[in-house]
């Protein structure tokens, strides 16, 4: 039977909706969007009960990462995301396995310095990584198979779902 995920104190109406979820340590981890349609924001929660019960850890961005897919590649988490609902470009941040939990661990990319990425504890600082100000339904993944990093979204110009990969 259909049994309904419930993050203590956070409100799953209309268009609230888990984003996605990942594994470490041997507990689930579930990324939601919650606060619609005024406050809305992401938050991350935690069962270490198979998925039966979550708490709630913490807010992780009600700005530029309002929803999320997070991606556990190497050694922590990428979270690809966007902020306002299908009027905002893409965003990536990044917490390392051992900081998963912990607000302060996440760093955001904040562009490139040398050619190679720079990563900021400032939300504020975080740069797009392409110009597409229309995102909506983010769904990031890296395939090993193809080596590349694939992000499915959807968008209004051009109209439907959008793929983007690269190699790194």
């Amino acid at each position: 039977a259909f049994r309904p995920l419930e993050v203590p104190g956070i409100s799953q109406g209309a268009f609230e909706v888990p984003t996605g979820g990942f594994s470490l340590g041997g507990a689930m981890y579930v990324t939601l969007f919650t606060g619609h349609p005024d406050e809305t924001r992401s938050v991350l929660a935690r069962s270490d009960d198979g998925g039966a019960t979550f708490e709630l850890l913490h807010e992780v961005s009600a700005g530029r990462l309002r929803t999320i897919s997070p991606v556990r590649h190497g050694d922590g988490v990428f979270l690809f995301g966007s902020g306002e609902y299908r009027a905002s470009d893409p965003y990536l941040a990044f917490v390392p396995d051992d900081g998963v939990g912990d607000p302060a661990s996440i760093t955001f990319f904040a562009g490139l310095a040398g050619g190679e990425p720079a990563w900021s504890p400032d939300e504020a600082d975080a740069v797009a990584l392409f110009e597409q100000p229309c995102l909506g339904e983010v769904s990031a993944s890296w395939n090993p198979v193809l080596g590349r990093w694939l992000l499915l979204y959807n968008c209004g110009d051009p109209r439907g779902i959008n793929l983007r990969s690269a190699p790194d």
